[in-house]
């Protein structure tokens, strides 16, 4: 079974690597923003479509993606498939509420709807940009749109509207300081009120134009807006002042190289010259302007160029000349006109055609579309067979597992019980040697000895009760062995005091007072502890109390102070020299034990008898 799953694993595995997808999102991404850069369309619009394919449920990549298929697509001239990936992206960027892209996608549709000349359809994008800009309050914007606004109301002929919207441009342009903008609507604002005839207003609007244009140093700028001012005091009859600002606008043309500005700027003071009856100049200007349109192709400059010919051949009485360009007029003004007629039935025809080929290009899209998600639906479902066999057979294996488990810990616990029996068993065995021992100690010593005799066989005798009273002591709190087992001080250490002073027959005329806290120690500690107590009582019986009428007393105390727990010893016997002297080996066993505590043994001064003290940490 495990075989099956791994070889299907293994296929699985051979047939994602054969994805072409192998970098990021974002590497591709600028692998097919560099195909654009290069014009290769075609292997950028591929890219994006193998990134669609993978980029799952995520919006907003989705939403980039369909706006660059967008942008490939108005670079081909595509309008209309432009606009079916612009509808799609605007859709995500909604989705994930990300207005100013949502807003960008909008001022794409009204630009593209222009361009088709669709202009209520473009009216209608722009106003959508525009509340999105207010929204966010996007300065720059707003102004942007307010003025491709009032341009598409000025090629309607609604100037009213265009007047508003590009004071509102203005009125944006100057909060966020963009002279060359603000130039730009001042100058469309002087178009519009020229076209109204309201010459004032466009004379002052023209003269800040240019004011501020001056100040960016726009040269073309500066010659378009002399040119307009020009053409305005044309309309009012102020040839002199024409001639001043249109000869301006002629030098910086000359200076820019511009043939087609410079064209219409000699047509104008040609036109210009003849209404001044400066026929000479006038001529030359005119012809000026016949040398450069044989380098352009301009109908409406040649048009202009006729009318301005023809209207000197008239004023100079040469009627066959006048003849000649107005028969040259005609005949270009009906190739102009039926131009602009085929234009605009073209435009129909294409809308028609393209109609059908957006209808045709959708269709495609969105089988590719379903083709994709068919694909990534076999994908999912291969996965989840797949995480499905593997998911049967963990839980075959878990099974199997748990059962051995289950035996082991089976196993394990018989195999506990019998070490915890054994244990107790091997506890109660030493507690009986001990008693055994003690007896077999307490029988020889009630034999006929010598005193010396007698207290040795008493000092084993509590040496093997001292260890006798640990095991005693874990059998009644049920431990299970006493290796670094916490038991009471209290209870033992009162036993071995009490079983030291009844073996050397220290009672009753030994008054001892015992002070011993209950305090939980480690068994191994406690064992130390009993030792060093019984030795003390040893050497006590031995040099203190060995003449057994005398009167006296003992304190025997175990207590916490902080961190410390401290042992203190004291008798009222002859003092310290004798113990120095006679028994070394007792004062040593006491050292070695309070270093195994890893605590301090001191002698303390004391004005009758001993007065010995023991401190250790609690949990060294």
């Amino acid at each position: 079974m495990l075989k099956i799953i791994s070889l299907f694993f293994l296929c699985l595995i051979f047939l994602s690597r054969k994805s072409p997808v192998k970098d990021s999102f974002d590497s591709l991404l600028r692998e097919s923003a560099e195909h654009i850069r290069a014009k290769k369309y075609s292997k950028a619009d591929s890219i994006l479509s193998l990134l669609l394919f993978h980029v799952g449920g995520n919006h907003s990549r989705l939403a980039d993606l369909y706006y660059n298929k967008a942008i490939i697509r108005y670079y081909m001239n595509k309008f209309d498939s432009t606009l079916y990936f612009l509808n799609l992206s605007t859709t995500y960027y909604i989705k994930v509420s990300d207005a100013k892209n949502t807003l960008i996608n909008k001022k794409w549709n009204g630009f593209i709807y222009k361009k088709k000349g669709f202009y209520q359809k473009s009216i209608f994008n722009y106003l959508g940009a525009l509340n999105i800009a207010k929204d966010i309050n996007n300065q720059k914007l707003i102004a942007d749109i307010e003025n491709s606004l009032g341009l598409l109301y000025k090629e309607t002929k609604d100037y009213q509207k265009a007047i508003d919207n590009f004071e509102e441009a203005l009125h944006y342009q100057k909060q966020v300081n963009n002279s060359k903008l603000q130039a730009n609507a001042l100058n469309n604002l002087g178009l519009i009120y020229r076209e109204l005839k309201e010459y004032p207003q466009a004379k002052a609007y023209y003269q800040k134009s240019l004011l501020l244009k001056k100040q960016t140093d726009d040269s073309s700028a500066i010659s378009n807006t002399l040119l307009n001012l020009g053409e305005l005091f044309m309309d009012e009859n102020k040839l002199d002042s024409a001639k001043i600002l249109l000869h301006q606008s002629l030098d910086i043309r000359k200076q820019i190289n511009d043939k087609t500005k410079l064209t219409s700027v000699n047509n104008l003071l040609g036109e210009t010259h003849r209404r001044s009856k400066q026929y000479d100049s006038s001529k030359f200007y005119l012809s000026q302007a016949a040398e450069l349109l044989q380098n352009i192709e301009s109908r409406r400059h040649s048009l202009d160029h006729f009318k301005y010919q023809k209207a000197l051949a008239f004023d100079l009485k040469d009627y066959k000349q006048a003849l000649y360009w107005d028969f040259k007029y005609d005949s270009l003004s009906e190739i102009y006109f039926e131009e602009e007629r085929l234009k605009v039935q073209q435009i129909a025809s294409d809308y028609t055609i393209n109609e059908e080929k957006q209808k045709n290009e959708v269709l495609s899209v969105q089988k590719q579309q379903q083709e994709e998600i068919a694909a990534l639906r076999l994908w999912i479902v291969l996965g989840l067979v797949l995480l499905l066999l593997i998911a049967i057979y963990l839980f075959i294996q878990l099974k199997s597992k748990s059962k051995k488990i289950s035996s082991l810990n089976s196993t394990l616990e018989q195999q506990n019980e019998t070490i915890k029996m054994l244990s107790r068993n091997k506890d109660h065995f030493s507690m009986n040697i001990f008693t055994e021992m003690k007896a077999m100690l307490a029988y020889q010593s009630s034999q006929q000895l010598n005193d010396a005799d007698k207290i040795t066989f008493n000092k084993v005798g509590s040496s093997i009760n001292t260890t006798a009273r640990l095991f005693e002591l874990a059998l009644k709190t049920k431990e299970e062995s006493l290796e670094n087992k916490q038991l009471d001080a209290k209870i033992y250490l009162e036993g071995v005091i009490s079983d030291s002073l009844h073996i050397y027959g220290l009672l009753p005329h030994i008054n001892a007072t015992i002070e011993i806290e209950s305090i939980l120690c480690k068994s191994n500690d406690l064992h130390s502890l009993g030792q060093i107590v019984n030795e003390l009582i040893t050497n006590s019986a031995k040099y203190a109390y060995k003449d057994k009428d005398i009167q006296g007393a003992l304190e025997i105390s175990f207590k916490k102070q902080g961190d410390l727990l401290i042992l203190d010893y004291k008798d009222d016997g002859p003092g310290i020299s004798d113990f120095n002297k006679k028994d070394a080996l007792g004062m040593n066993l006491i050292k070695i034990l309070s270093k195994s505590l890893n605590g301090e043994f001191e002698i303390l001064e004391s004005i009758v008898g001993v007065h010995f003290k023991i401190s250790f940490l609690e949990n060294y």
